[in-house]
């Protein structure tokens, strides 16, 4: 049996959903007497519900493409359907709108709804991010890496940086690939040559001999290793290039992440890993716990990474295909601001659970 445990509607409310392969195609009296054998408040989807369930994309690959039952009756002989295709990119392609009337003897698919029991269920972190990812056109809108700017060749920079990490030249080119601010571009190039090239030597040894997890703290906290103007942001950029299976930016879009993960699962833990900052809904990093907190976003990280391709390949949806990829489609900048922005949702859930 497959389904969802909960599935937010909005003003609706929260549906549990039973979907399972004993639901064959049957008539409506079938159905409806289904719903009754299994009882514990299952039913039919109104008409207006079942079109909102497949306004969503959550169930490309687990809902066949054909006619699905409504519990609304027309007539003593009639009932509505609706029409799912199981395709396309956009959401107007994957249900058709009105739901059609048939002869209650036709024979159509189904599965069952309630209303859930738990009046604090919220529409899941990892729902909305599969939602984002299972449109191919909201994957590859976000799936780059948004601060590169125009102009300046993506290969070229990478390849001189592979081949210099410890050169000042290339460290500033990395970083105008990446989109510094201007002004920290300049700080960085205020550095003396050698000054700056001893502190990416020291960088460098740092990512060769210690746990990722600890080089963030001492990068935050050593005057020797830290570079003024460069932000986590860019130092886990310069750590991809030589530990590259441990790519993982930790600025603070991926601090909020990491609360919205935490507030998901277990949200005790935000007080042990993070400090209140100024600013609403920003959190800052314990630095003095030997990475615990970037220890514990790692692991939490790498299991939706993995959860998450699970749940694609079930669809026929390809997978991410790296830890970085998959931060990628969700480190897309947040302008325009829209629902349909990985940056807005973690932002939009932390609002929302908090």
């Amino acid at each position: 049996m497959s389904g969802f445990e909960s599935f937010d509607l909005g003003r609706l409310g929260v549906f549990d959903i039973l979907i399972t392969e004993d639901f064959k195609r049957v008539n409506w009296k079938d159905a409806k007497a289904a719903a009754k054998a299994i009882g514990k408040g299952y039913r039919l989807p109104l008409d207006f519900e079942l079109e909102e369930l497949f306004k969503s994309s959550l169930f490309r690959g687990v809902l066949e493409n054909a006619s699905y039952w409504s519990g609304t009756e027309t007539a003593q002989s009639r009932a509505r359907s609706q029409c799912y295709r199981n395709g396309g990119d956009f959401r107007s392609e994957w249900f058709q709108h009105p739901g059609d009337i048939e002869d209650k003897d036709a024979f159509n698919y189904f599965f069952l709804v309630r209303k859930s029991r738990s009046k604090n269920i919220h529409n899941a972190l990892f729902n909305r991010i599969l939602e984002l990812a299972l449109y191919d056109s909201i994957r590859e809108k976000y799936h780059l890496n948004n601060y590169a700017k125009h102009g300046i060749n993506r290969a070229k920079v990478f390849g001189l940086y592979k081949q210099n990490k410890s050169k000042k030249n290339s460290f500033l080119s990395m970083l105008q690939w990446g989109g510094i601010r201007t002004a920290n571009l300049n700080r960085v190039n205020a550095y003396r040559t050698k000054v700056l090239e001893d502190k990416l030597t020291s960088i460098n040894a740092l990512i060769s001999k210690q746990k990722v997890e600890a080089i963030i703290d001492e990068y935050l906290t050593n005057p020797h290793v830290k570079i003024s103007g460069v932000n986590l942001s860019f130092i886990t950029k310069h750590m991809y290039f030589a530990r590259p299976s441990k790519f993982v930016i930790y600025d603070r879009f991926m601090i909020n992440l990491h609360v919205a993960l935490l507030l998901e699962q277990d949200p005790g833990l935000i007080e042990q890993h993070f400090t209140w900052s100024n600013q609403p809904l920003k959190f800052s990093i314990r630095r003095k716990q030997e990475g615990d907190a970037y220890a514990d976003f790692l692991n939490r990280f790498n299991a939706l990474y993995i959860k998450m391709n699970d749940e694609l390949s079930k669809r026929g949806v390809e997978k991410f295909k790296s830890l970085g990829e998959f931060e990628a489609f969700l480190f897309g900048a947040d302008k325009p601001k829209n629902s349909l922005n990985p940056r807005c949702l973690i932002n939009d859930f932390i609002t929302e659970t908090r």
